[in-house]
């Protein structure tokens, strides 16, 4: 599978933009009715039947709108939160539109419970998916070729550096290490954080093969010191320690 997805993504730009597109409508599609479905239950299909248009109308709105809040000129391998915004404005523009062409084709009967649950699926459906892709992608794009790794600093150094590797090839981090009370069993960014004493269940567990200390500014002697402890609880393993998070955030994109 991991190779399928690689030949998707080094395919044509317009391949990919079309399948997108092809997706959506389909969500879209899938959206409308389930609307109408959970808004009139055993009537929905005598509603939808008076306004066929609907279903075209609201893919080809979608579509425009997503187009020009650019989600289709976002690679989805690298989707933030920033992605869940625009989704949510693209999605709101295409449930007006929807409205309002429903108003005309129904002479100013709007069934606006129907509509208020179609403008949350029209959010809520292409945004799952796409991160549901990201995930994906980002699993048998470098699954097997990414080294793993913990995180020491579970604080905002710690998630910036975790989400710059998991935008890149070469680490995959597998979990947050902080000896922090407040921060135990905590899940950051995904990841899970745990203490140095637990760093020998890592290794066994998790394959854990380095250790990053993201500690923005910190000194040479803590530094060595980290080193020290690290390589007494990984034993066998090799450790990698840094000042900061910058110099891995490069790396490791």
């Amino acid at each position: 599978m991991g190779g399928a997805i690689q030949r998707l993504l080094s395919g044509p730009r317009r391949l990919r933009i079309a399948m997108s597109m092809a997706i959506d409508a389909v969500l879209v599609a899938a959206a409308v009715w389930l609307a109408f479905v959970l808004r009139f239950e055993a009537h929905s299909l005598a509603y939808l039947y008076q306004i066929p248009l609907i279903f075209p109308v609201a893919m080809l709105a979608t579509i425009v709108s997503f187009r020009h809040f650019g989600l289709y000129r976002s690679p989805l391998r690298y989707a933030s939160g920033a992605m869940v915004y625009r989704i949510a404005s693209a999605g709101t523009v295409a449930a007006v539109v929807v409205a309002a062409a429903v108003f005309i084709m129904r002479d100013g009967v709007v069934p606006m419970g129907a509509l208020v649950i179609l403008w949350g699926l029209l959010i809520a459906l292409p945004g799952t998916v796409r991160f549901l892709i990201r995930d994906i992608v980002r699993h048998y794009s470098f699954a097997r070729q990414r080294v793993p790794v913990a995180i020491y600093g579970a604080g905002s150094a710690g998630h910036q550096l975790a989400t710059a590797l998991l935008h890149g090839s070469k680490y995959q981090p597998v979990a947050f290490v902080d000896d922090a009370p407040g921060k135990r069993d905590q899940t950051i960014s995904g990841l899970e954080v745990h203490t140095r004493a637990q760093l020998a269940t890592l290794i066994e567990k998790k394959g854990v093969r380095e250790v990053l200390v993201a500690i923005p500014a910190a000194s040479r002697a803590p530094t060595r010191s980290y080193q020290a402890s690290f390589q007494i609880s990984c034993g066998r393993s090799r450790s990698a320690f840094v000042r900061g998070y910058r110099w891995w955030a490069q790396a490791g994109g």
